[in-house]
């Protein structure tokens, strides 16, 4: 049953890619089907006191992003406004969140910060604008993580630094 809604999943997390790179904006309802289906998928052998602990912290880790990169466009004189109009998304905040719920907290942070790195670079190589389908890539990048987990044996949920 859980290989059903893994494979479902990746269907939406394909989704979330295909729209945000052909129409820029990922349909809203696509975030909690994906968070509930990476959930189901993922929830065998996670304690919920550990589930809870990785959501706290992988929750103050993107509140800590956030607010970091608010400062640094309100430095760059950007207004609150023109930040979530021409450079952010709330489809790529509503991803994040959808990520510090559904990943375990050491893989969360590294993850986040190695697909912002790749979005930026593709950005600057191959979409050659100022702005990228974030959300889009990040759900290819984790797509691909999760097409290879079975050929790698590398899960997210052993890789733990914690406990």
């Amino acid at each position: 049953m859980s290989t059903l809604f893994y494979i479902a999943s990746m269907v939406v997390l394909l989704l979330i890619f295909y729209q945000d790179l052909r129409y820029r904006g990922v349909s809203w309802y696509l975030f909690p089907l994906g968070l509930v289906l990476l959930l189901i998928s993922t929830w065998s052998g996670r304690e919920p006191g550990v589930f809870w602990l990785d959501m706290v912290l992988n929750t103050g880790f993107l509140a800590f992003q956030l607010a970091l990169l608010t400062v640094y466009f309100a430095w760059k004189r950007v207004s609150f406004r023109q930040l979530w109009n021409e450079y952010m998304g709330i489809g790529d905040v509503l991803f994040f969140l959808m990520l510090a719920i559904v990943l375990p907290f050491p893989f969360f942070p590294v993850f986040m910060i190695a697909s912002l790195l790749l979005s930026t670079l593709l950005g600057i190589i191959v979409f050659r604008r100022s702005t990228v389908p974030l959300a889009g890539l990040q759900a290819l990048f984790l797509l691909v993580f999760l097409l290879l987990e079975p050929f790698t044996g590398f899960s997210p949920y052993e890789f733990n630094l914690m406990y």
